[in-house]
């Protein structure tokens, strides 16, 4: 059977007829980019029990298809990223995920399936933007998790989205 999928304001339901499920949305307050086009996101990041029957376990088999086919049907408008715990992008249509966080904490770098945690230099009291946050990717040799080896070229496509996206600064990496 294939399942019925909706969204409104607050939340999506799944439901493939035995069970159903109730998934928090949130609709995007910020412009599309050809990096992250999406109109909401939807938070499976708890996504371990079904709606109904209440509190029962689902299979991580089943976990897994059922994440495919709600990123197949918001593939298009209105469009949606699946976001996992701490933000983790785990399907949908964007290419990454930034959440710019202040010094100490790092800020978050997300591509399906990996996260980099990236320092933060700390407030010099600079009042530009890009002076005043700026990214610190010295030493970064590869993702936070899972722990896979990460290139000069593919940290300068990170450093370069995130320029893009909100306007930073960034440092620790070599002159091209």
């Amino acid at each position: 059977m294939n399942p019925t999928i909706t969204v409104d304001r607050q939340h999506l339901r799944y439901s493939d007829g035995g069970h159903e499920l109730v998934l928090s949305v949130e609709w995007s307050a910020v412009a599309k980019t050809e990096d992250c086009p999406i109109d909401f996101e939807i938070d499976a990041g708890d996504l371990q029990t079904w709606t109904k029957p209440a509190g029962e376990p689902i299979d991580p088999i089943q976990r897994e298809q059922v994440l495919h086919q709600i990123a197949a049907h918001y593939s298009k408008a209105p469009s949606a990223d699946i976001i996992g715990k701490k933000g983790a992008l785990l399907r949908g249509v964007s290419k990454f995920r930034f959440s710019l966080q202040l010094h100490p904490t790092p800020s978050y770098y997300y591509e399906v399936g990996r996260f980099l945690a990236i320092p933060m230099v700390p407030a010099t009291g600079e009042k530009e933007w890009h002076r005043k946050y700026v990214a610190d990717f010295t030493g970064i040799t590869e993702w936070t998790d899972p722990k896979l080896p990460l290139d000069e070229n593919h940290l300068r496509l990170i450093a370069d989205r995130i320029i893009r996206k909100e306007r930073i600064g960034v440092t620790g990496l070599s002159a091209a």
